[in-house]
């Protein structure tokens, strides 16, 4: 008895993960998955006291919160929670977050990265072919006993040879292009910036796509800039023949004004996963054949759920604010750009494990993380501290190896407006980047290294003390090759050092 009651106060001791709402993987899997020795959940849907005095109450031991898209994370909730240091979202998507207010508390702010892309591209490809070929709508034609009495049903359109517009080229957009293509259809695309190493034809007006597309789908993020993005003139545009799709979030779209254009026969059909006010969804939609409705559920599938709670199981013990390691794992840390953009930045580096270490700069001490399954803004979270932020755009980065990883790494940072520099065996005639012959000339010329080389006789503690030294205490490595490429006693001391002057 007595050992069952150290261990439950040892267990309120531990720093609390607020719940504010039901999060529904969690029911799926079992909270017993979570089990840890480093915190504990924290439900404020479980207590009968107003959640003002509720989250007072316990604010002193409220360090993380763990939040799901239907949760909104404001100014007012935060102002209550002085310790909280980060913020997970179980979403993709972050407009539940006042990431402004995240920003000036110096809260990081933690997404789901990669983890629903496969499911969301599955489902958003799966909505196009049921409102192109009838599904759903043949299957209730069926039902009703109207094929035995009616005759045939109106036939649907084939997907292959479409034009399909994609308004949000990221992760998400990416893998949906990768379907259709497959499925043969010709994909256009409308995002932030064009794709320099994408040949899709790019659009910067979603009009002017919507106008070259037979097919929309929406799977960008919702912003001010978003929101009623998918206006009148675009639905015009898209015409009497053309079919949205959304699995982005239900305000980008002008609801109203695509219920208007469907009841009318100026669009031909949609797909909608997301509403503007969930889970209220416009009750004329309920009567037309040629929408087809899903509850938000694009991105759960048990799969997801299980890859998702290994995230959360492994993320959330080694946060920063939890783990006096100081490890984060897994989750893309974000934080909004000056401009309010959300920095983001995902590399899919599949059936590999990487690390990334980062050299401390004076004003902000790096962390040392260890990321399975993506390489996924790692340079994003180079200046989480309000002090020493900085966007990621313009610096100058360095690749040691510039085989597939290091090509697909350039492809990401070049887009984000990076000067890509790098070393290899031989010089690359096909890529436009300056070649430096050795690691020593590269650093010298950069402010961030990325190692990305196999290891051989050659590249063993080819980053030497030398090498460190030249790239300097404002210098940030990456490692995603083999550990010993790098002379990693020296780069200890490095970092140690680097630490030392910051204090």
């Amino acid at each position: 008895m007595a050992v069952s009651t150290d261990c439950h106060k040892a267990q309120q001791d531990f720093p609390k993960v607020l719940i504010l709402k039901p999060i529904s993987f969690i029911a799926h899997v079992g909270e017993q998955h979570y089990a840890s020795n480093k915190f504990t959940f924290l439900k404020a849907y479980d207590s009968s006291l107003p959640l003002h005095q509720f989250l007072s109450t316990h604010s002193p031991s409220i360090k993380a919160i763990l939040a799901s898209v239907g949760t909104p994370i404001t100014a007012d909730i935060l102002q209550l929670l002085p310790e909280v240091g980060v913020v997970v979202t179980t979403s993709v998507g972050l407009n539940q977050v006042d990431l402004p207010e995240c920003r000036r508390r110096g809260i990081k702010v933690a997404n789901a990265g990669s983890v629903f892309s496969d499911d969301v591209a599955d489902f958003a490809v799966g909505l196009l072919i049921d409102v192109l070929r009838k599904v759903s709508a043949s299957d209730g034609y069926v039902r009703k006993g109207l094929w035995a009495t009616k005759g045939d049903y109106p036939l649907g359109s084939k997907l292959r040879g479409k034009r399909v517009g994609i308004v949000g080229l990221g992760g998400i957009g990416l893998e949906i292009a990768n379907r259709l293509e497959a499925f043969g259809c010709n994909v256009l695309y409308n995002s932030r910036k064009k794709k320099a190493h994408l040949s899709y034809p790019f659009y910067s007006d979603v009009r002017q796509l919507a106008a070259n597309s037979d097919a929309l789908i929406i799977c960008c993020a919702l912003t001010d800039q978003t929101r009623h993005m998918i206006d009148k003139d675009v639905f015009l545009a898209l015409g009497k023949e053309g079919v949205i799709v959304n699995i982005g979030r239900g305000a980008i779209v002008d609801e109203k004004e695509m219920v208007r254009c469907l009841v009318h026969g100026e669009i031909a059909g949609a797909g909608l996963d997301v509403f503007e006010n969930e889970p209220d969804v416009p009750k004329e939609l309920f009567e037309l054949d040629n929408v087809v409705l899903s509850p938000h559920r694009a991105v759960f599938t048990p799969e997801s759920f299980m890859a998702l709670c290994e995230l959360v199981r492994q993320t959330l013990p080694k946060t920063p604010i939890l783990d006096t390691m100081g490890l984060t794992t897994s989750f893309r840390l974000l934080l909004e750009h000056s401009s309010k953009q959300s920095l983001s930045w995902n590399l899919s580096t599949q059936r590999q494990h990487y690390k990334a270490v980062a050299i401390t700069e004076p004003y902000c001490h790096r962390k040392c993380w260890t990321q399975p399954n993506r390489l996924a803004g790692v340079l994003k979270e180079r200046d989480i501290c309000s002090l020493c932020w900085k966007p990621l755009g313009g610096e100058k980065v360095g690749i040691v190896g510039l085989g597939s990883i290091g090509q697909e790494a350039a492809k990401g940072l070049e887009h984000d407006g990076c000067n890509i520099l790098y070393n290899s065996r031989t010089k690359k005639s096909s890529v436009p980047y300056p070649c430096y012959s050795n690691a020593c000339e590269v650093v010298a010329n950069c402010e961030v290294l990325i190692i990305c080389c196999e290891l051989n006789d050659q590249t063993r503690h080819m980053i030497s003390k030398e090498v460190l030294l030249a790239l300097g205490k404002r210098g940030l490595i990456i490692d995603v090759g083999r550990g010993a490429v790098i002379d990693e006693e020296e780069m200890v001391r490095c970092l140690i050092d680097a630490r030392r002057d910051r204090r």
